[in-house]
């Protein structure tokens, strides 16, 4: 019985870089932004963010079974806490975390065994020039780079600060 437990949470893991593409496509598509007055019909929410029904309905539908939207017994789209996360704004939102994991990240891993037997990293095999030179000439990718880091600091830091016990602190 382990084995198979082992192989179900293994084949999860392959799929997951699935996952993570699917997240960027609701993301760079605001989904979640689109939702937050409602559900919305699959043709209305792929009205609000230009795109296809058919192909939305799938890249929905998947992240439903992972519980990142909601379906309901009418066939609406909704969001879920989960799905609240990627709202743009939002304190909280993990929407600049996932745009940068969907785009330039993603496409470098894709080049990870090259880095493993030949060195440097796979960001250097994928685009010919360090992390931190691309940035420099792709302002776009700076921003969305700059967004992540920016968010996941704050989140860190308040969570640190919850953390501490500061009743023994002096002014």
């Amino acid at each position: 019985m382990a084995e198979l437990d082992e192989r179900a949470r293994l084949g999860v893991l392959m799929g997951g870089f699935a996952v993570t593409q699917m997240l960027y496509v609701a993301a760079r598509l605001n989904l979640a932004d689109h939702l937050a007055r409602g559900p919305l019909t699959y043709e209305q929410l792929a009205a609000e963010c230009g795109a296809r029904p058919d192909p939305l309905r799938r890249v929905v539908s998947a992240l439903a079974g992972t519980g990142v939207f909601e379906i309901g017994e009418d066939g609406r789209v909704g969001n879920t806490l989960m799905s609240a996360l990627l709202r743009s704004g939002a304190p909280d939102s993990l929407r600049p975390l996932a745009l940068l994991y969907g785009e330039e990240h993603y496409h470098a891993m894709a080049e990870l065994l090259s880095a493993v037997r030949r060195g440097g990293t796979a960001f250097e095999h994928a685009y010919r020039k360090s992390h931190y030179s691309y940035l420099a000439s792709n302002a776009d990718a700076a921003r969305a780079y700059h967004d992540a880091v920016n968010a996941e600091t704050a989140r860190s830091a308040e969570a640190a600060v919850r953390a501490y016990d500061f009743s023994g602190a002096e002014m």
